[in-house]
């Protein structure tokens, strides 16, 4: 495992266990895992974690396989992916200038299907290979197999470059950015899809070894002003008719301007774990006096409870739904939630 002694984005050495407890393998696999947060700006990421050399073999072949149950890009998922885009290309597309175009970590290449068929010169990168040679074989794009932290692209290439969440597994997300600002052109634009921080299902799903860090708005804003990036716009609107997502639009610039950190948000971040795990508890609760669960019962808690369903399908979001919820009571009857957080 390797320590990681200074914050991502401030690099402060003052560094505080955040939690212990996530994801440590398929969805619903829950165990031990260690998250810290830095005192100073409040950036919270996974720490320790495994080796670069580890998570490159991962992503190179097992991560469709553990994350999906496949080494393949299924049918159903290339669709979704394609109407997904669908939906990010008609919010941004007015915003942007046509011409070379980068998805930052493609998979099979469905999310850059839409950006081709109306004109944009489209390119692509992902670490998994069997989706690599999917995308290159089924849809003849131009995927490279390669890791954002050293892509193989000259400087002031692209005119857009759209990232939908591959920044949040990169292993180090500063060459990544610098990266990213390398190739985009000057003024060029860069899309941004992450987590959204406000945590509508379980904490224990949120926190996972797949996610090396945990962004909020005031984390992303530092980050990408440390490397040269001007946000222009956070985008709130379920762009991919997820409840769980949200977009950020920045642009490349010149100048370079100082971090602002809030000295509350530490705090703030603190108190808030607490506060979802505690929530979570209860709403299991409520939900194991049920006996026979269907999805207006469970709708009828999660409203209770603030919680939402993950995405526009019914039946997949109450399936996974009842997975986190059931793979909870496992862990719940093993540890003590009060450690979970501190």
């Amino acid at each position: 495992m390797k320590k990681i002694k200074n914050c991502e984005i401030c690099d402060s050495k003052n560094l505080k266990h955040f939690r212990d407890l996530g994801r440590v393998g398929k969805p619903g696999e829950y165990g031990k895992l260690s998250i810290c947060i830095c005192f100073v700006c409040g950036h919270r990421f996974l720490n320790p974690r495994k080796s670069d050399n580890f998570f490159k073999k991962y992503y190179t072949k097992k991560y469709r396989k553990i994350a999906f149950g496949s080494f393949k890009p299924s049918n159903f998922y290339i669709k979704e992916q394609y109407k997904r885009s669908c939906g990010v290309m008609k919010y941004f597309k007015p915003k942007l200038k046509k011409g070379n175009f980068l998805d930052h970590g493609c998979a099979s290449g469905a999310t850059m299907l839409p950006w081709k068929e109306t004109g944009w010169n489209v390119f692509g990168i992902d670490p998994h290979l069997p989706s690599v040679i999917t995308g290159n074989n089924q849809f003849k794009l131009d995927i490279k197999h390669a890791f954002g932290e050293k892509m193989p692209f000259k400087k002031n290439f692209f005119e857009t470059i759209m990232s939908l969440g591959s920044l949040e597994h990169s292993y180090d997300i500063n060459k990544s950015l610098k990266e990213i600002y390398r190739v985009l052109k000057k003024k060029g634009k860069l899309i941004i899809r992450w987590r959204v921080d406000k945590i509508k299902g379980s904490p224990f799903e949120y926190y996972n070894h797949n996610h090396f860090r945990y962004f909020t708005k005031k984390t992303w804003r530092n980050i990408l002003i440390k490397h040269g990036f001007k946000i222009k716009m956070f985008v709130s609107k379920k762009l991919e008719k997820y409840n769980t997502y949200s977009y950020i639009l920045a642009q490349k610039e010149n100048t370079s301007k100082k971090l602002i950190y809030d000295k509350n948000l530490y705090n703030e971040l603190i108190i808030k774990n607490k506060i979802h795990d505690t929530n979570y508890l209860s709403f299991y609760n409520e939900f194991s006096k049920i006996k026979k669960i269907n999805y207006d019962k469970l709708n009828k808690i999660l409203k209770k409870y603030k919680k939402t369903n993950l995405n526009n399908h019914k039946e997949i979001s109450f399936k996974r739904n009842i997975l986190e919820l059931t793979s909870f009571k496992k862990i719940r009857n093993k540890l003590n939630l009060n450690n979970a957080s501190r």
